[in-house]
């Protein structure tokens, strides 16, 4: 996978922008994508990632709704 979006740098002290953590969560989200099996499911780790982004209520913007439909079928079978 290549990642097309450039990484923000944010030095010691330096305030961090809106455009930085915009940039830092579509360089996540473009990732977890990449790495989301077929089947729906993160095959490693990387859930606990992905449901943050479900429950701080950025999901929708940085998912599709198919994508969405899938990680809440995952979050339902795993309770």
């Amino acid at each position: 996978m290549k990642q097309t979006i450039p990484q923000p740098k944010i030095e010691d002290g330096e305030e961090v922008t809106h455009e930085a953590t915009t940039a830092a969560v579509n360089r996540s989200a473009h990732l977890f994508s990449a790495l989301q099996s077929i089947h729906g499911h993160w095959p490693a780790e990387f859930w606990p990632y992905v449901m943050s982004l479900y429950i701080t209520g950025h999901l929708n913007t940085k998912f599709s709704s198919e994508y969405r439909k899938e990680i809440l079928r995952y979050i339902y079978c795993h309770q």
